[in-house]
Order: structure tokens, then sequence, then C-alpha cells
């Protein structure tokens, strides 16, 4: 039966907020213009009075929002199941669910660091806290397989590599950690090589994931391996919600297709990228509690990706205590004598 979650109308509405040129498209004016389409027959559209009559300006508006190729389907489905641009199963469209994303892009939040140690300071100074050189899974990483028909995710430890492999069937871009059990101190000093192994497209990736409470919360250094790019981000509820820290800035001494040190050192809010020990950029970020770093991957839509990690680590200040004792924890409960009565 032919019930889609979403009208056209509905998608139309929702993929004209999430445009990602709405300098360029601000209006519905702006769009049809664009795309050739009448405004009269747009204003129509979006208020639902009555659809396309054939895919191909659907195409067009697809191709003008930024649509990938499952949105585009998702779109055509609405109207007429027969309609498919690329082949997306008619399963995934009958059930798909539209996340309506908000992402909040910060002021410039970079701040000075004249006094910043550099990381042969810190690797000569901070002692070693936490070490993995995967020759096994001592540590516990997520290994194994998992397909859930969106995309299909594959972690395994080989030749002293973490291995990730993705393959993204039809979502715009699917992201997955491999499930570190690594707990962050309130200093630390983390490095980790990385090297994307496939050809990568130009939203493939590699991730550093910092405060990380669950999938739902997390922060992420996102490095795109082909054009030599990083962004810092981070998520809330799932996805739904991005803060925006630092947006594709190019990387001083990056090698596209080689094994590349990436470092991240905390000082409480204060943090910094290494990339092959030069200084990216520093910025202040909000610390939470009982968090956890990982290492993660990215692929873009329709996409197949792997990359590998090795020689994983976390460093702390000889004189800090290595994490959180309880009674921070529990918000110094335990220094309360009514309870250490009870």
């Amino acid at each position: 039966m032919h019930s889609p979650n979403y009208t056209f109308a509905d998608l139309l509405h929702i993929f004209f907020a999430l445009r990602p040129n709405p300098d360029r498209i601000r209006t519905y004016d702006d769009l049809a213009q664009a795309t050739g389409i009448s405004r009269r027959s747009l204003a129509h559209w979006f208020a639902g009075d009555y659809a396309p009559r054939t895919p191909e300006p659907v195409e067009r508006l697809g191709d003008m929002l930024g649509l990938t190729g499952f949105q585009i389907d998702l779109m055509l489905y609405a109207i007429n199941p027969r309609w498919s641009r690329y082949n997306t199963p008619a399963d995934q469209l009958q059930t798909a669910e539209v996340i309506r994303r908000v992402e909040q892009r910060l002021p410039d939040p970079s701040i000075s660091t004249n006094d910043l140690p550099s990381p042969s300071q810190i690797e000569s100074t901070w002692p070693i806290l936490f070490r993995d050189s995967f020759e096994s899974n001592a540590h516990h990483w997520g290994l194994g397989s998992k397909d859930d028909d969106s995309g299909r995710v594959e972690r395994s430890i080989s030749n002293q590599c973490l291995e990730l492999r993705l393959s993204n069937r039809f979502v715009s871009e699917m992201f997955i950690g491999a499930d570190s059990q690594c707990f962050t101190p309130d200093r630390y000093y983390c490095s980790v090589y990385g090297r994307f192994v496939s050809e990568a497209g130009p939203d493939d990736g590699l991730a550093l994931i910092f405060e990380e409470i669950s999938d739902a919360c997390h922060g992420l250094i996102r490095i795109r391996d082909r054009s030599g790019e990083f962004s810092v981000i981070q998520g809330f509820h799932g996805g739904d919600f991005w803060k925006i820290y630092l947006q594709r800035r190019p990387m001083h001494g990056y090698r596209i297709g080689q094994f590349n040190k990436i470092a991240l050192l905390v000082e409480h809010q204060q943090h910094s990228i290494f990339i092959n020990d030069y200084h990216q950029a520093s910025w202040e970020m909000p610390r939470l509690p009982a968090s956890r770093i990982d290492l993660g991957i990215i692929a873009g839509g329709q996409q197949q990706a792997e990359v590998h990690f090795k020689d994983f680590s976390v460093r702390v200040p000889a004189d800090q205590r290595p994490f959180a004792t309880l009674e921070t924890l529990i918000g110094g409960t335990l220094a309360n004598s009514t309870w250490r009565n009870q």
C-alpha cells in the first residue's frame, strides 16, 4: 500500500528549510527562478494543492536544494511509487523518517594560545594513562559487523590497526564510532594515527570523537581526506541539533591518503587540535562529566569508506589525578555528614 510518512508538500517544506545555500536561494521566487519552474506552480506545490505531473521538475528541485539520491527518490515516491531516479528500495521509502536537523553556527571561537605546549613537550613530560597499539582487543572496542539496511559497518583489529569499514546505501551521511571504553580526565592529551584507505568522496573522512556520552551527545573533529579540511562540531539529541564551532578549515601539514597524526589537547574547557604536530586551532567548549573519547568513520551518500587507526594513546599531567573522584562525580554528596551517617 502506498501511504508514505510524508506528502510531497511536507518534504518540499522540510528540504527548503534545510537547503545548504540560503544566501543564494532566499525565497520561493529565488527557487522558481533557479529551477525554471513557474512561481504559480511552485506555490501550489508548497500549499499541497497538487504535485508535479512528471519526475523531471522534482529532480530539478532536488538538484537545486542539494538533496541526496535517497531524498530525491523520497520526494518522487511521495507523488508516485513507480517514480525513482536512484532505485532506492520501496520499503526504505515507505518507512523513511526525515530528521529535521538544526545547525547552530557559533561565532569564531578561536582563542589565543601563546603559552600552548607543543606535542613534543607534552609527550616528553606527561605520562601515558591509556595506550592501545591494537595488537589485540584487550581494551574491548566494539568489534564485529552490523547491517540495518541503510548501511553496513565492519569493525576489526588487524596488523596492529583498528580497521573501520562503512557502506552507506541511502542516507545523506553516515557516521559510526568504534565504541571506545576510554573515559576522559579533566586535563588530557590524546593522539592517534589515522589513514583513509579507500578512495575518498567529498564528504568521506575519519573522526576523533570527544565529550561523548552516547550516540546522542558527542563532540567531533571531522577530517575530510580528499579536501584536507577539518571541522569541529558537537551533536545533541541523537544528531537532531548540532553546534558548529569550526567549519571546513584547511589543515596545515596534512598528507592525503597517508597516516596522519591527529592530537587533541584538552585543559579544562580549552581544546586544541594538532595535525602531524602542527597546531591547527584552539577553542573553548563546555565539558561533560564522565565522557569518553573515541574513533570514527564518516561516509557520504551511497559511498563505501575504510579507515585505519594505529597507536592510540591518552596522557595526563604528572601531578593530576587521572579521573574524578566519586565525590566529585556525585556533586559533593560524600562531604555531607548526614549522608555519611545514613
